[in-house]
């Protein structure tokens, strides 16, 4: 409470939060204070940015679990959490810095908001020619490399490169694998748009589930995923058609037997 009166004996506010209104005859509490506490837009746009190199990591674990060491949310409080102790005292809840619970359950509360707002915006990208644009437009479902491109684009919201160089750089050896990811979120949520049963789950937690068992399984079952997942890609959207010459029913991932059977094949070769 000292940090309050010493703002309120200065006459001002702290950045971000509430003001307390001209008649109020004592400071509220810390833990109203961080009830109605306001971040400031450039530190949604800080989260968010770090959402999205989040999400550019190739191989990461999870997207909306948070009990994983290589998810989304973890990687993007970590970043927040790098920030000088001043920046943090100034522009997060009080308490914050210090560890407090309550302060720190509120900045984790609306890292989860700016995140879902990234995933929504990558699920508008992964869904093109799937789901109409907002002119009512229904384009061909793009092949694997512009949609991958656009996916890279948007989450390197800050160099600006031609579509060639995008597909020079994802081409590289070392990129193969994001855009190997890429294939597999948008047959995910291709799936889990055309599936009635899935309308109240989110493909997020469906994709979630499927990296959980790929990890429990190995490296050689994760290999075998991804030539699959690419192998339909290929196969559905290899040619770039309209939603009307796709098998909806095609449209799902590997089975746990597709999977298992390819492992023991490339463990054979």
């Amino acid at each position: 409470m000292s940090s309050l009166r010493f703002l309120i004996g200065r006459g001002g506010a702290r950045p971000g939060a509430a003001p307390t209104g001209p008649n109020r005859a004592e400071a509220a509490s810390e833990a109203e204070q961080i009830r109605r506490f306001n971040y400031h837009g450039k530190e949604r746009e800080f989260m968010r940015s770090a959402a999205r190199e989040a999400m550019l990591i190739p191989d990461i674990e999870a997207y909306t679990r948070d009990n994983r060491e290589q998810s989304v949310f973890r990687l993007v409080m970590a970043t927040i959490n790098r920030q000088p102790p001043a920046h943090l005292r100034t522009h997060y809840p009080p308490g914050y810095a210090a560890g407090h619970r309550l302060a720190v359950n509120h900045t984790q509360a609306e890292v989860k908001r700016q995140i879902k707002n990234v995933r929504h915006q990558v699920r508008n990208i992964l869904l093109t020619g799937i789901v109409p644009q907002t002119n009512g437009d229904l384009p061909a479902i793009p092949h694997i490399n512009r949609c991958a491109r656009e996916v890279w684009r948007y989450l390197n919201a800050g160099p600006t490169l031609t579509n060639g160089e995008i597909d020079t750089l994802l081409s590289h050896m070392d990129n193969i694998m994001f855009k190997a990811r890429v294939a597999f979120l948008r047959l995910a949520t291709i799936e889990n748009h055309f599936d009635p049963a899935s309308r109240t789950v989110s493909q997020w937690e469906q994709i979630d589930h499927h990296l959980a068992d790929l990890c429990e399984r190995g490296g050689d079952a994760s290999a075998a995923w991804a030539r699959l997942v690419c192998q339909k890609d290929k196969a559905f959207f290899g040619s770039s058609p309209m939603l009307a010459n796709v098998n909806r029913a095609d449209c799902v991932c590997p089975t746990a037997e597709e999977v298992a059977a390819l492992a023991a094949d490339m463990a054979d070769a």
